[in-house]
């Protein structure tokens, strides 16, 4: 009697596990794309906004975000990047990222983030963004 209610729970266990291992290796969606995100940014802070205006954006979207930075040239986005031929008009940024946004990470070794940076004139008022997304090998 208990031989049999065993060897059924360990069937089970093996079913089980098998199931998740094999559902696991089908893609799933990504959690928010880089395209979705541009289409946010242009609707909800378009050139022209302000550095507080970016930041609360930023805030109630619950991404991660530096404050407001001068230091340009420490930044690889800015010194890859024509900034859409407004660079001479650049004179800080904001930095922010939204991590892990592929939730297939666990087999595919890579985390995918998506890095955004929105640069400022001498006023504080955004002149360009640049978004993309960065995988980083686990």
């Amino acid at each position: 009697m208990f031989q049999g209610f065993a060897y059924s729970h360990i069937a089970m266990c093996v079913a089980m596990t098998m199931f998740a291992l094999l559902s696991g290796f089908c893609s799933r969606p990504l959690r928010i794309t880089v395209d979705e995100v541009n289409q946010r940014i242009v609707k909800e802070v378009p050139v022209g906004s302000s550095t507080s205006q970016v930041e609360k954006f930023l805030d109630e979207q619950k991404i991660t975000h530096s404050g407001y930075l001068e230091d340009l040239e420490r930044e690889s986005d800015y010194r890859e990047s024509d900034l859409g031929g407004k660079k001479s008009l650049v004179k800080g940024y904001i930095g922010a990222i939204i991590r892990d946004v592929d939730p297939n990470t666990w087999w595919n070794a890579t985390r995918w983030d998506i890095q955004i940076y929105f640069y400022f004139d001498g006023n504080g008022k955004l002149v360009h963004h640049t978004t993309r997304g960065v995988g980083t090998s686990l």
